[in-house]
């Protein structure tokens, strides 16, 4: 069972103690400033627990803001790459809704074009657990 670490109406975050995953749970419709409080407190829990694999899980996300995701992509990701450095694997699940899953897009595209990042989309949450789990990729193999 996973340990609650923050909730409020539009997110949840979590902690998966025995995969060593912080969860992100994005839920309904996301105004900028709870967006960017959330994607905050996010970090903040990342960088309290030491983690380095996160899963950003987008299934019950309704809509957020262009802004919001551009925000992202320009403040935040810069932000947590000074912090943690690129040593980090990210797991965006997507959305069923047509336009989040676009909008899912361009951060992952984006991210990727400016970092070392390994982000990557998955359809299901197991999915992106499992791939969170692997160990890491050695020189070796």
């Amino acid at each position: 069972m996973n340990e609650i670490l923050f909730e409020a109406s539009y997110t949840r975050i979590e902690l998966d103690a025995e995969n060593r995953v912080i969860i992100l749970r994005l839920i309904g419709v996301i105004n900028h400033e709870d967006y960017k409080n959330m994607w905050n407190t996010f970090i903040d829990k990342v960088q309290e627990y030491d983690i380095q694999k996160m899963i950003a899980d987008q299934t019950a996300l309704e809509r957020s803001g262009m802004e919001s995701k551009a925000w992202l992509v320009a403040k935040w990701f810069p932000k947590v790459r000074k912090i943690l450095g690129n040593d980090i694997k990210i797991a965006l699940v997507t959305s069923r809704s047509l336009f989040t899953r676009i909008g899912g897009e361009y951060i992952v595209n984006a991210v990727r074009s400016m970092s070392k990042f390994d982000i990557r989309m998955y359809n299901t949450f197991d999915a992106a657990l499992e791939w969170l789990k692997e160990p890491p990729k050695t020189p070796e193999n």
